[in-house]
């Protein structure tokens, strides 16, 4: 006669190797395990009437951060044994979930992804294991990206030529570029990378809501303004 099955395993990635490296971080140091971390978040998760899921599904490279690349390769992946009674509650309330045209993508990493951000990586942040955020608005990025470049009075191409560049040389197409910008899906942290490196704009403003880049950013033109003053 078989044993009752009592944890099941499975693999899932988290957002980035900084957002793997404080897991294990603090889980060491509280002497728990991620496991036990994101069975928690999950739990809270489910116990939400409407979950509201904001992460994305993480597709390929699109959510790559530069610790990603420098790590030589995805190794973001998380093999973790759970407990099966558990793991069928999240997947029966994903298939739930997928219903609904707004989540007909969702799978467990994602919805592993939404339940980190809410419950676990605030207490990150809070203790000192990250610095910020790890899930960065892609779509207010583009939307920033864009209000600087009408600012310069650019348009679209001669933008990419002055900005999507490292050491002179594109860092993706222009039909990439032009993609990326339209639909604000992809690899929009490259962009953002490169436009930050072209303009010493720190890369975590752009990722800001409107309002905050547009205050930042005219902040920027008056201290201009007024050396450009002062040198008259």
């Amino acid at each position: 006669m078989m044993g009752i099955k009592i944890s099941a395993q499975i693999s899932i990635s988290v957002r980035s190797v900084k957002l793997k490296k404080a897991l294990h971080n603090y889980a060491d140091h509280h002497k728990t395990t991620i496991t036990h971390l994101i069975e928690d978040a999950w739990s809270k998760l489910l116990a939400e009437d409407d979950p509201n899921i904001t992460v994305k599904r993480d597709y390929t490279d699109s959510f790559r951060s530069k610790d990603d690349e420098e790590s030589g390769g995805d190794n973001r992946r998380l093999s973790i044994t759970v407990n099966p009674l558990l793991l069928n509650d999240v997947d029966a309330k994903i298939d739930s979930l997928k219903l609904d045209e707004r989540y007909e993508a969702l799978d467990r990493t994602t919805f592993t992804q939404e339940a980190i951000k809410r419950f676990i990586e605030p207490l990150l942040i809070d203790e000192g294991y990250l610095t910020q955020t790890v899930f960065k608005d892609k779509i207010n990025a583009v939307k920033n990206l864009e209000i600087y470049r009408n600012s310069m009075g650019l348009n679209k191409q001669e933008f990419f030529n002055h900005y999507i560049s490292f050491e002179n040389k594109p860092i993706i197409s222009y039909p990439q570029y032009a993609l990326i910008i339209r639909s604000c899906a992809g690899n929009v942290d490259k962009i953002i990378r490169a436009v930050s490196s072209n303009t010493n704009i720190p890369e975590d403003i752009f990722y800001a809501p409107i309002d905050a880049f547009s205050q930042y950013y005219q902040v920027l033109q008056n201290k201009d303004k007024n050396r450009e003053d002062m040198d008259e």
